[in-house]
């Protein structure tokens, strides 16, 4: 059964446990559980990235980011593999398809009060869409006729997958990657045209635009209010862009200006991305901002890096009210950790400030007690005006402005 009633870590526990229990049954899990060559190849294939990672070149990348991409959307990577890196948050992970429909249904019982219960499905109801489909992405008909064996054959066949993917390095490619020197920027340009982008059928959507547009796989239908669809992948890779910069803040003036232009389509397009991605990559950026501020001191290119980032997220500010109210906690706490780790370097720069008092304009207008931590800011910046920090007349008229749009209208 769907977890119901379960809010915060609770809920993420119980979706947690669910998603371990099953057993998600697509073609490609099949098929791979099938070709014991194929699960050798899997395994030499991570075994060569891991050692010689710097001799890839860029359409080696593609071929073996592609490989990822299939295993990461077929469920075939381990959870702890897909884990999200968000010190707000605790055990948080890339989630499967399924899995992200159940938490957005309970989320929205639990907001609504109903307590009417899930029929529990069995192991075929957890049956994804096939990698590399086309059309209807449910389970059909047709496609369980596919699959004339018993349940249990089935799981074996996964399970054999499972074991050939835990059996490789394919753990490792952050770390290996991390080690590629002069050749991270060519791994970070394949990586970032997998990043969460708009539907491919907009009027020039970055899909249609881009070389790689072809690597970019079937969407899969999540439930989201604004249509868009959720890749499992996407995530995951914009993921492995972040732990580039958590684990060694230094390479940031590398990372970010490889992946800013993929980011920024996603953000002048937040109306169209799913949800859950948008979410994620606006929590991503905001980590990676303050790691930077964390470990570097002083006017550096690591600090205009910073402001990039922040330039990126002033985007959101011309965002729909229901997709600004889906980011907003994230966007709150995550405005307020970055001012409380360096205020002089995010305040005092009147750019930076701008923007900031922007989004803390529009949080204020969303409904929710979520965006509390936010005010904190203002103590920040009342704090370098009377330290002679900054300039108070250049700040003053600003702050009570912005401070004004957080007071009730009645």
């Amino acid at each position: 059964a769907v977890a119901e009633g379960f809010s915060g870590a609770e809920q993420r526990a119980k979706l947690q446990e669910q998603e371990e229990a099953a057993v998600q049954v697509t073609q490609t899990a099949l098929e791979f559980g099938k070709t014991y060559r194929g699960q050798i190849a899997f395994i030499a294939l991570f075994e060569l990235v891991e050692r010689f990672a710097q001799a890839i070149n860029r359409q080696g990348w593609i071929c073996v980011l592609d490989v990822v991409r299939a295993c990461v959307d077929a469920d075939l990577v381990p959870r702890e593999l897909r884990a999200i890196r968000d010190p707000t948050v605790e055990k948080l992970w890339v989630p499967r398809v399924s899995t992200l429909r159940a938490m957005y249904a309970a989320e929205q019982r639990v907001r609504a009060g109903d307590e009417q219960r899930v029929q529990q499905g069995g192991l075929l109801s957890a049956i994804s869409s096939f990698w590399g489909g086309s059309g209807d992405q449910q389970p059909s008909g047709r496609q369980e006729l596919r699959w004339r064996a018993t349940p249990e054959m089935l799981a074996g066949l996964v399970a054999r997958s499972h074991m050939a993917v835990r059996s490789s390095a394919i753990g490792e490619l952050g770390s290996a990657v991390s080690q590629i020197g002069e050749s991270l920027p060519v791994f970070l340009d394949v990586l970032a045209q997998l990043f969460p982008q708009p539907p491919p059928s907009q009027p020039g959507s970055p899909a249609d635009a881009t070389p790689q547009g072809d690597m970019v796989p079937a969407p899969i239908d999540s439930g989201s209010k604004n249509g868009a669809e959720y890749v499992p992948s996407a995530v995951y890779f914009f993921e492995i862009a972040v732990g580039l910069v958590l684990d060694a803040p230094d390479c940031a003036p590398i990372v970010w200006p490889a992946i800013e232009a993929s980011v920024q389509r996603m953000l002048e397009s937040a109306d169209t991305i799913h949800p859950f991605a948008l979410e994620r990559t606006v929590a991503g950026i905001l980590t990676m901002a303050t790691r930077i501020l964390e470990s570097c001191t002083g006017h550096t290119p690591h600090q205009e890096t910073v402001e990039r980032m922040l330039r990126c997220l002033g985007l959101l500010r011309d965002s729909r009210e229901q997709t600004f109210a889906r980011v907003a906690r994230v966007l709150s706490d995550g405005i307020a950790r970055l001012v409380n780790t360096d205020a002089h370097m995010v305040v005092s720069v009147y750019n930076n400030w701008g923007i900031v008092r922007l989004l803390l304009k529009r949080l204020a207008l969303v409904q929710d007690g979520c965006v509390r931590g936010a005010v904190g800011v203002f103590v920040e910046v009342v704090v370098l005006m009377r330290c002679g920090a900054v300039d108070v007349g250049a700040y003053y008229e600003d702050l009570l402005d912005t401070m004004a749009a957080f007071v009730p209208s009645d």
